[in-house]
């Protein structure tokens, strides 16, 4: 009877424009009449294996038929039903809304209990005005591990709704030390204890047996003060507690590492003085915890070697940690010369030397003044630059003395004074008419660039008639 009865529900569906039973369209919709619900099987065969069962009134989206059976999409699978199972429910309908209808059995959670969709009826609404419980929808449930009022949000084809649960505390009356922790020693300056063999037994308001668990949290502990203290444990909630004695010793110092050496890495013998500058000694505790120190000695290994890499040892604590530096001999590399306070000497006198410093320079960059060094002889018969020569030993420098005349540039005839007659002297030697000594080249020369020239002669000029000569 039934099959008879969908058979004229085929034949109507046959009037409609665009329908046919061997190539359905797109989006036909078909509602399963079958009270005890339709099977959906992985091919078209009622031998074939079941992929899984939809409910009466379900309603199943088909894109093509075989035979008597039609190809389902229904709640993530795919598969074949028997056409006799379902009823033409329409075309291209549209889901315009969804809604929870019935609530879980279960909206009320303990804390960390899992999210139960039992007994939830989930509706589809559509464009014709009708609408069916749906299956195939997604959850996505709230954190489930904190107390208050919670939204669970459904989806089913783009569509979404939601609900609340709560989550409260779980009914817990107090919590009891079961088994004590095999130590109770904690060493300072530890962040969080752990207390290894501890065991509470958790006690509840609601009748249910008493529970054992190794979680806890710790209260009310003072990680840097030494002796004996109460701590409190709770168990989820901190207002639960039980109290737990404990010592706390001093921490131990158990490593000492160079965990960045010192800036400077070479030493000479000339300069044992160690430079800590730029180190980093890290001090290791036996409470799993490091800090950088200050060593309180440094010192060179007992059997360093000249010209070798060799240990500085530091210390902190009563322990030792070292790194490693160049120490060679510290040897002469040459001299230099710091020049006399006065450079001028005039023509055929003695240089003053007063001033003159020769050091003797090392590798390692120190100097120590010397005084037996030689000089070679100062020649002042000339005028102009003059370089001095300076010996110790196999090395050598220098320094520049100039020898200058008495008088004043541009008083060519030394009389005392700066006249246009020097002018016209300066300007005959600079055009080649006038020859002049080495004393009047230098004095006509009045911007000490080793000639005398036209603008020289100029420049007399300009200082004979009270002119800036320099400008």
């Amino acid at each position: 009877m039934k099959r008879k009865w969908m058979a004229y529900i085929l034949c109507f569906a046959l009037l409609l424009p665009g329908f046919s039973l061997a190539a359905a369209a797109e989006d036909v919709l078909y509602i399963v009449t079958e009270p005890t619900g339709a099977k959906v099987y992985s091919y078209a065969s009622a031998d074939a294996p079941l992929v899984t069962a939809a409910k009466v009134r379900t309603i199943l989206s088909s894109d093509k038929s075989d035979g008597n059976f039609l190809h389902v999409t229904y709640d993530g699978f795919s598969g074949w039903v028997d056409a006799g199972d379902v009823a033409l429910y329409g075309v291209s309908l549209r889901l315009t809304r969804i809604e929870v209808t019935r609530l879980p059995d279960k909206t009320r959670y303990y804390e960390d209990e899992p999210f139960l969709a039992d007994g939830m009826v989930v509706t589809a609404y559509y464009s014709d005005g009708t609408s069916s419980p749906v299956g195939g929808y997604s959850l996505m449930v709230p954190d489930m591990y904190s107390l208050g009022e919670k939204t669970v949000t459904v989806s089913y084809q783009g569509k979404t709704t939601s609900f609340t649960i709560d989550v409260v505390r779980i009914p817990i009356d107090h919590i009891e030390i079961s088994t004590p922790p095999t130590s109770t020693t904690v060493i300072e300056d530890t962040d969080a204890p752990v207390f290894d063999g501890l065991e509470l037994t958790v006690y509840y308001t609601d009748g249910r047996a008493p529970t054992k668990t190794t979680e806890y949290s710790i209260q009310g502990y003072e990680p840097l003060l030494i002796g004996q203290q109460t701590i409190l444990l709770s168990y989820k909630y901190e207002d639960i507690t039980v109290p737990l004695t404990i010592e706390v010793v001093p921490k131990k110092l158990v490593d000492l590492q160079v965990t960045t050496p010192p800036t400077k890495q070479v030493y000479y013998t000339d300069d044992m003085n160690i430079d800590l500058s730029g180190l980093v000694l890290t001090a290791y505790y036996d409470n799993g915890k490091s800090e950088p120190v200050q060593p309180e000695s440094a010192a060179f290994s007992p059997s360093y070697i000249m010209n070798s890499d060799t240990e500085i040892e530091v210390t902190y604590g009563g322990r030792k940690a070292s790194y490693t530096v160049r120490l060679n001999r510290a040897e002469p590399v040459g001299i230099s010369v710091t020049p006399p306070l006065t450079t001028d000497c005039l023509l055929n006198a003695e240089p003053d030397l007063g001033g003159l410093v020769v050091y003797l320079e090392y590798n390692s960059g120190n100097r120590e003044g010397i005084t037996d060094y030689t000089i070679d002889p100062i020649d002042t018969s000339t005028f102009g630059v003059k370089t001095v020569n300076v010996y110790y030993e196999s090395y050598s420098a220098s320094f520049e003395i100039q020898v200058v005349s008495d008088g004043i540039r541009g008083d060519i005839d030394k009389d005392g004074h700066i006249t246009t007659a020097d002018a016209r002297t300066a300007l005959r030697f600079a055009v080649s008419l006038e020859t002049l000594s080495d004393e009047q080249q230098w004095l006509a020369d009045m911007n000490g660039d080793g000639t005398a020239t036209t603008a020289d002669a100029r420049r007399i000029l300009r200082a004979a008639i009270g002119l800036d000569w320099e400008s």
